[in-house]
């Protein structure tokens, strides 16, 4: 089959989820299927990205680079500008006619069996397109971040303008993935909200993964030591760096668990995230603002690591001796390998999270808000903490670094979990079935797109 991918960046090195769920699902099914690739790209900097693609079978076409404007950081700066436009705020950060014109001249020289869209934001390019089957592979509900936002946003205005660019958003994402013969959802929930609120006929669920194997060298045996030989800028021990998948590159996320025990004077909590992502920032402020204090109250000498890249200065400001900023690393498993245990403040995201499971993989113990294991098939209590509040948050960190034997029942029955359910290895063959039944539904008449366009203004 022939497939043209829509994306914004090129999905290496794997230093974000989305990168990790496009890079493991896409470069699987090129090695069946003919790809080609068009995203932006800095052809000089990333130039060993594009030769690690190509070297995997997929065909990229990049355009130049840019950052349209201010970072994420100024989050409400942006929304406020944006009020008295007609479209959302992503509409003027990721859209480019330079693009759409590339994407017009790839349709005209080659013919291509199916378009996949990579990102719900681009397929605002895909609908208008005519003729082709189209698939949307959507990571999760783009509305939903901005509707959370809002709903703890206490500041009128912020209010009004988050309430304002939740709607805009709401209505962009309805029309785009109405327009699509088929939709991936990587949750339950999600693929409930594509059907119940944005009206879209055909949605399958392809959840989010992880490499599993790619992580058992961070397995502590049991009742063994942890790595304390594995620093920060070596090899991981033992085993070769590639596995068994030859296909796999050096991740630069992941997690590595130290074994629990019962001094809690120098223990490290890690999470880890794309920081230039404002709904990793506001879990950063949360966490900082409202519960590593208490934390730090009850285990004096714990320590936190924000592990990922692009961390602004409104978040490297709350750096001390006991918080440390990474930004990006080769390989977090050495900096993992150090860790105690996984927390994930987040209160505004959607889809489901990749940190968590790569967490379990690397038999890390989880707490985490309800909002951060959404999408999730796990069991509280069973495979991690669910801390609904500030005061659950504290006393879950605590009761996991005091209590060896439940972190380390939490970590055993977390990585049972991923073995079983969510290991990329069995999720990445649902592209191509997903791919087929797009086909399908184009062919027969179903779907067809319900809103066509001629302008991306």
């Amino acid at each position: 089959m022939r497939v043209l991918v829509l994306d914004e960046w090129i999905p290496y090195p794997l230093i974000s989820g989305k990168r990790l769920r496009s890079y493991h699902l896409l470069t699987r099914a090129a090695r069946d299927h003919d790809m080609t690739y068009l995203c932006f790209a800095d052809p000089v900097a990333e130039e060993d990205s594009l030769k690690h693609m190509k070297s995997l079978g997929v065909k990229m076409v990049t355009l130049p680079r840019k950052d349209p404007f201010t970072p994420t950081y100024r989050l409400y700066a942006l929304a406020a500008a944006n009020v008295l436009f007609p479209r959302p705020l992503v509409m003027r950060k990721h859209f480019r006619q330079d693009y759409l014109s590339r994407l017009q001249e790839l349709l005209r020289a080659q013919k291509f069996d199916l378009i996949h869209c990579e990102w719900t934001h681009y397929g605002a390019y895909a609908r208008l397109v005519t003729g082709y089957p189209l698939f949307l592979s959507s990571h999760n509900i783009e509305a939903m971040p901005w509707e959370r936002l809002y709903i703890h946003q206490r500041n009128r205005l912020k209010r009004l303008a988050l309430y304002i660019e939740w709607k805009k958003m709401e209505a962009f994402e309805r029309d785009v993935c109405r327009s699509f013969h088929h939709v991936s959802a990587v949750s339950e929930d999600d693929r409930r909200k594509f059907i119940n609120t944005y009206g879209c006929e055909s949605v399958a669920v392809i959840p989010n993964g992880v490499d599993v194997s790619y992580y058992d060298v961070a397995l502590p045996k049991v009742g063994g030591p942890p790595h304390k030989d594995w620093l920060p800028g070596q090899d991981r021990p033992a085993r070769d760096r590639r596995g068994p998948d030859q296909s796999r590159p050096p991740q630069q996320t992941g997690h590595a668990h130290e074994q629990p025990h019962s001094d809690t004077s120098e223990r490290t909590l890690v999470f880890s995230a794309s920081f230039d992502a404002f709904v990793n920032q506001d879990a950063v402020l949360y966490w900082m603002e409202t519960i590593w204090p208490r934390v730090l109250r009850e285990l004096p000498g714990a320590k936190m690591l924000f592990l990922g890249k692009d961390p602004p200065p409104s978040l490297t400001r709350h750096a001390s001796e006991r918080v440390q900023f990474t930004g990006t690393v080769p390989d977090v498993r050495p900096y993992l390998s150090q860790s105690s245990a996984c927390v994930v403040p987040l209160r505004v995201a959607g889809g489901s999270r990749i940190k968590i499971l790569e967490a379990m993989a690397a038999g890390l113990p989880v707490v985490s808000t309800p909002e951060g294991a959404e999408g999730l098939d796990v069991v509280p209590g069973e495979h991690l903490l669910i801390a609904r509040n500030v005061d659950e948050f504290v006393g879950g960190v605590v009761r996991l670094l005091q209590d060896g034997a439940l972190a380390r029942s939490l970590a055993t029955r977390g990585r049972k979990l991923v073995e079983e359910r969510y290991d990329w290895r069995n999720i990445a063959p649902l592209i191509p079935v997903a791919w087929q039944e797009t086909i399908r539904r184009f062919k027969e008449g179903q779907g067809k797109p319900q809103v066509q366009v001629t302008s991306l203004r």
